[in-house]
């Protein structure tokens, strides 16, 4: 399994804090607006009780975003599979605690359909995954 480590960029002039995994950088959602992706991976953190799910846009967009699992069975994700699509709204907000999150997830949902026409990513190639 890979390893990942947390690390500071800058993005736009606003630094933040970011995931580094598989040698690429995922950052937190930093826009109002939907994204819609692959599933890089996905680290449960029992002590915040959340999930962080890594997802990969067709755009090239490495982003990391951050759900309770309450969120997750709310939107009917559950814990999402390596590979899985997935679909998510994001809200900023205006004012948020430096030990919570900067955004909210207002909704979130498998999409198997729209990513169909798309190139595969780059970890789903056939000599890299197991998933059909």
């Amino acid at each position: 399994m890979n390893e990942f480590n947390y690390t500071i960029v800058t993005i736009n002039g606003d630094t933040q804090e970011a995931m580094e995994y598989d040698g690429r950088t995922f950052v937190r959602p930093w826009f109002d607006g939907q994204a819609v992706g692959w599933v890089r991976e996905r680290f449960a953190d029992w002590d915040k009780h959340c999930i962080h799910i890594l997802l990969v846009t067709p755009e090239g967009w490495n982003l990391w975003y951050t759900l309770k699992f309450s969120e997750l069975d709310r939107m009917g994700i559950g814990c999402p599979s390596i590979g899985a699509q997935l679909y998510f709204l994001t809200m900023q907000k205006q004012w948020h605690k430096p030990e919570t999150l900067p955004y909210t997830i207002e909704e979130g949902w498998y999409c198997d359909e729209y990513l169909a026409g798309f190139d595969l990513p780059y970890f789903m190639e056939k000599k890299l995954c197991l998933i059909p």
